[in-house]
């Protein structure tokens, strides 16, 4: 017996007498002896279950474990997990409760029981008065975790994401900054933290100082280190994205203004990756041109139907829905074209000096309008060229066989000439009719209809020589507008709706939108 008392017990002796010593271990050590394959089997089935996401039926299977071992407090944890997967919150706390009271030196208890409270705290709405009482039992488990291992750097972050969640970002960011300090150094295993921190900013609205958390990440990588630094590239434009999405689905320039802040700092850890350079410029772009809009719309040399267009592109370029947007395109084009060709040009010229952003949302239609200026005024400056361009004299001409001085269209250009160009009102349809009657007569000549359109145009100005011989120069007036309108509405309102449709280039037709 002194001997035995004197000497320590050898291994498997000394944890058989505790195990024998403890009522507990001693139940449990009986379980297994006698239901021990049974509860391997339930185990195995609980984590299928858990691993298939059908929380339900993982249940029962952890109740029958524990009803074999009650002490089995792997299967507890996983219990207290399915309830909460399921936001049964009370069963959820509930089975965390014992599992601290049985089990109060594992930190991971402590940090799952926090997780509970802060997981039914996110649950509730906005305005519901139990969620501080939460996320306050939330934080006082997380702080009974960090007193057991202190230098585990999750509990800090979960206490910082309750006060992120309850919008108290100075104290958010305190304890993520003591959470990357809580091993006693900042290094790459502190990456999540400062991407969290990233996050704390953007929920805060202080979006420049994103840039300098991706500077902090900086001087943890290695300059070598191109996977590191790769990984760290698409964490920031995955943030980027999710933001930018958002930003667009509510049209909002404040987010799409952070997105961009996003990418920026993910050019900074991989600036050869043509998506993220291309998805940066464009809302550089669109930024840039948001900012610009209100000088533009001051500016007295540029003409106002632009103004219109401007607040267009920028509308379509933010994903916002225009009511009535053919309509609304078609007047812009009205307005815009109701000037002469050389104000058009120096608008549009003004436009791509001064405010190149503005320009870039819908390049390809301000280059369009003023090319169509641009010929609006070689035409007016060479008649052949309005009679080449002129789809009344197309009808008569080259469809009827009529010769160029035929009585209609010597009846028609004395109206012209003598009623229409007296009112500044018509000098303003004489204008718009030179600039687009030439696309029009090559739709009208590419249209499988071509003869049938023709015709009634024909019937359209043999009606209107009528009015005027008549002395009814409003009725002849108010013919040709209707037929000028529905041909107008067919063809040069649809050309200029393709340029607009394949120009707009939202970050919508990009890879990850």
């Amino acid at each position: 017996l002194i001997l035995i008392s004197t000497f320590p017990l050898p291994r498997v002796t000394k944890e058989g007498y505790e195990t024998l010593s403890d009522s507990k271990a001693k139940e449990n050590y009986d379980s297994l002896q006698r239901h021990g394959e049974q509860i391997s089997q339930l185990v195995d089935e609980a984590q299928q279950k858990m691993s298939e996401e059908d929380w339900e039926a993982a249940i029962p299977l952890l109740k029958k474990v524990l009803v074999l071992l009650p002490g089995q407090n792997g299967a507890r944890n996983q219990l207290g997990i399915c309830f909460a997967r399921l936001e049964d919150w009370d069963n959820a706390l509930k089975v965390y409760r014992k599992l601290t009271k049985d089990a109060s030196d594992v930190p991971l208890y402590w940090l799952n029981y926090g997780a509970m409270f802060k997981e039914y705290a996110g649950s509730l709405e906005d305005d519901d008065t139990r969620r501080s009482s939460l996320y306050q039992q939330a934080r006082e488990q997380f702080k009974k975790a960090i007193d057991l291992e202190p230098y585990n750097s999750e509990p800090y972050l979960e206490i910082s994401r309750t006060y992120t969640d309850e919008g108290e970002y100075t104290k958010a960011l305190s304890w993520a900054e003591r959470a990357i300090g809580a091993d006693g150094k900042t290094d790459i295993q502190d990456f999540e933290t400062l991407f969290y921190i990233c996050v704390i900013h953007l929920r805060s609205g202080e979006f420049k100082k994103i840039q300098s958390v991706a500077e902090r990440i900086i001087s943890l990588l290695s300059k070598d280190d191109e996977d590191a630094r790769k990984y760290v590239a698409a964490r920031f434009y995955n943030f980027g994205i999710e933001i930018a999405q958002i930003g667009f689905a509510n049209s909002n320039i404040t987010l799409l203004d952070a997105a961009r802040l996003f990418f920026k700092a993910a050019k900074t850890f991989d600036p050869n990756d043509e998506d993220i350079k291309r998805l940066k410029d464009r809302l550089d772009n669109l930024i840039q041109a948001y900012e610009l809009f209100d000088s533009f719309k001051e500016d007295s040399q540029i003409s106002d139907g632009f103004y219109r267009l401007a607040a267009f592109s920028l509308s379509n370029a933010l994903n916002h829905k225009i009511d009535h947007e053919d309509e609304v395109f078609d007047d812009i084009l009205n307005e815009i074209f109701s000037v002469q060709p050389t104000v058009i040009i120096s608008s549009v010229r003004r436009i791509k000096s001064f405010y190149f952003p503005i320009y870039q949302l819908n390049d390809s239609l301000f280059d369009k309008i003023q090319e169509v200026a641009q010929e609006g005024l070689s035409r007016n400056q060479n008649q052949t060229q309005e009679k080449k361009g002129c789809f009344l004299t197309t009808a008569c001409v080259n469809y009827a066989g009529l010769p160029d001085e035929c009585f209609e269209l010597q009846i028609l250009r004395d109206f012209r000439d003598n009623y229409l160009a007296l009112t500044p009102e018509g000098q303003a349809l004489i204008h718009q009719y030179y600039v687009e009657a030439p696309i029009i007569v090559d739709f009208i000549n590419s249209d499988q209809q071509r003869e049938f359109i023709l015709e009634g145009v024909l019937e359209t100005v043999r009606e209107c020589v009528g009015y005027i011989c008549c002395q009814r120069p409003n009725d002849a007036l108010t013919s040709y507008m209707k037929m000028y309108q529905r041909l107008r509405f067919k063809y040069y309102r649809q050309y200029f709706v393709q340029v607009q449709k394949a120009s707009f280039a939202t970050l919508e037709t990009y890879e990850g939108f």
